[in-house]
């Protein structure tokens, strides 16, 4: 499956193009697991702006997640575990053992987030 990862930028953002280059970076090391589209949003434009209000961003950058859901899944600079989780969480599939494993100390915490954020009708990774 292919995931579309949308971050929203800004031209005056010190951390935008540090995420930028995590996540082009992450998404080489792991696919050979998935496929990733980046696409990077401006939220100084028009368009940028109005997509930007559509999923209730108020801070750059941020990362939408477009797998079988919509989640808007990181703000800041991505670590390598929020993302693949994040990335995960989107697509709806099983993550395979081996990324299960190296991945499992972050699944207590990102559990407790999900059951936070749901009580509160949101969605966050």
């Amino acid at each position: 499956m292919e995931v579309k990862l949308e971050v929203f930028t800004s031209p005056t953002c010190p951390h935008c193009p540090v995420a930028i280059k995590a996540i082009k970076e992450i998404s080489e090391k792991y696919k050979p697991y998935f496929k990733t589209k980046l696409v990077e949003t401006n939220v100084r434009t028009p368009k940028g702006l109005k997509r930007a209000r559509k999923f209730g961003i108020t801070a750059t950058p941020t990362i939408v997640i477009h797998g079988k859901e919509e989640k808007v899944g990181i703000r800041g600079v991505p670590t390598e575990r929020q993302l693949i989780l994040a990335i995960y969480d989107a697509m709806k599939e099983e993550m395979p053992l081996d990324l299960k494993e190296k991945f499992s100390q972050e699944e207590g915490i990102l559990d407790s987030i999900r059951k936070f954020f749901s009580r509160k009708n949101r969605s966050i990774t």
